[in-house]
């Protein structure tokens, strides 16, 4: 009889980009050694270890909801790749920073936290009130993983037409990062170096930037 190896998918949000990580974990490669789960961004890392001694199971993650540098829970090996679905929450602001099971119930998890998010953020703004300092660098953070995502799709878009140009002559060597503070964006030329920056203080500064039909580097 052949046996089936346990596997099970774990995912975690990046506190630098926003963006939740998801990847699929087997007993194997873990009594082999540990897993580290990169974000593609580079900003951060999430490591899955399987304790031979106890047969446990340590995740070690960086929280993008209390700003820590990370959180560490061990959880048994069986409730590891026997659940369906599991979440582990920050203990400080009660929000849930991991997530394994199914991949299916994973993905809807992350899906689903991300729209309880940016409700959060719509609800607190039409109230006038401000929300709490962990959930509000969470939300900032969804918000500027998508500002960037629209961003870069329409660069794309305006590379593809021929629209995104410099005056070095360069073809499509081009990129785009948001400021810290999130009140603008920079276009550059990553041969030469040439850059124009684009305000986004305001809804209408992004209305603007999303009309752009050409953008010239000089």
């Amino acid at each position: 009889m052949i046996l089936s190896p346990k596997e099970t998918t774990v995912a975690y949000r990046c506190p630098v980009c926003g963006e939740g990580v998801l990847a699929p974990v087997g007993v194997f490669a873990l009594t082999a050694d540990r897993l580290r789960l990169k974000c593609p961004c580079g900003g951060s890392s999430m490591t899955v270890t399987l304790s031979k001694t106890d047969n446990r199971v340590r995740l070690d993650l960086p929280c993008f909801a209390c700003g820590s540098k990370h959180h560490s829970y061990t959880v048994g090996s069986e409730l590891f790749f026997s659940r369906e679905f599991f979440s582990l929450s920050c203990s400080m602001s009660g929000l849930d920073v991991c997530f394994f099971g199914k991949k299916e119930k994973v993905s809807d998890a992350l899906r689903e936290q991300e729209d309880a998010l940016r409700d959060m953020l719509r609800e607190d703004g039409s109230s006038g009130s401000a929300p709490d300092a962990e959930t509000d660098r969470a939300l900032r953070r969804i918000e500027d993983a998508d500002i960037y995502n629209v961003i870069l799709f329409l660069l794309t878009e305006l590379k593809n037409d021929g629209k995104l140009r410099c005056s070095c002559g360069t073809h499509g060597d081009y990129d785009a990062d948001c400021a810290p503070d999130g009140n603008s964006v920079r276009v550059y030329c990553k041969s030469c170096g040439k850059q124009k920056y684009f305000p986004l203080a305001s809804v209408e500064d992004a209305r603007r930037f999303l009309d752009l039909d050409e953008i010239v580097l000089e």
